[in-house]
């Protein structure tokens, strides 16, 4: 979850690699001038924001909880190996 988060979900990336295509070809037009080029640019810009992309809470929230429970499955495993001995204390003196 947390590589598809990174890399972009499949309807992500197509969507990128739609807008690129159809932009190639003035960005290649565009490279020699800098103004044309950041012109060009904003284009792709914006017609990414057209779509509202990004990342919601709801999908933070499932990769939070999904490296908590690796973080759980690890000190259980770590408990689990002391044996009979009890459990590690955390004391809080004021």
């Amino acid at each position: 979850m947390a590589l598809q988060t990174w890399r972009g979900w499949g309807l992500e990336r197509a969507l990128h690699r739609a807008v690129d295509e159809r932009f190639a070809q003035e960005w290649n037009e565009a490279q020699p001038n800098p103004v044309h080029l950041a012109l060009v640019e904003y284009k792709i810009e914006q017609e990414l924001r057209r779509y509202n992309l990004g990342h919601t809470w709801a999908q933070w929230l499932g990769l939070a909880s999904l490296a908590l429970s690796v973080l759980a499955l690890a000190a259980t495993l770590a408990l689990e190996r002391r044996g009979p001995r009890p459990p590690p204390r955390l004391v809080i003196q004021y």
